[in-house]
């Protein structure tokens, strides 16, 4: 083998290393955006299993105060549920696609017309 051919043979195996070392610098990339695109996703979702915990716990509580016929209060759970709803509607209807989100909140949005004048002239 002469020199020629040695070094022919060199700048081959370099050529290659460097094509490699390409290739596992785009593949960590990438790895490493897709890393972020999940971890986003998880944060988002855990988002809104919170909200979703937060609106469940609203309404039960709403629930008890129209029961004890304790309106000022219930007229406040509703309020604060149909705001978690109108803010976090995109994470909600991600988490729990077969809930009619808009008309929960329209029923929340009636409850203070209907029940916060009693409560005042109570």
């Amino acid at each position: 083998m002469k020199y020629g051919d040695i070094k022919q043979s060199h700048i081959n195996r370099e050529s290659e290393y460097q094509v490699i070392i390409i290739k596992v610098v785009i593949l960590t990339s990438m790895l490493f955006f897709n890393t972020q695109v999940l971890k986003a996703e998880s944060i988002n979702t855990q988002k809104a299993e919170e909200d979703l915990s937060r609106i469940n716990k609203t309404l039960e509580k709403l629930e008890t105060k129209l029961r004890n016929n304790d309106y000022i209060k219930a007229c406040l759970e509703a309020s604060r549920a149909a705001k978690i709803i109108r803010s976090e509607l995109k994470g909600l209807k991600e988490i729990e696609p077969n809930y009619n989100w808009l008309e929960i909140r329209e029923v929340l949005i009636e409850i203070p017309v209907k029940y916060c004048s009693k409560a005042i002239h109570q």
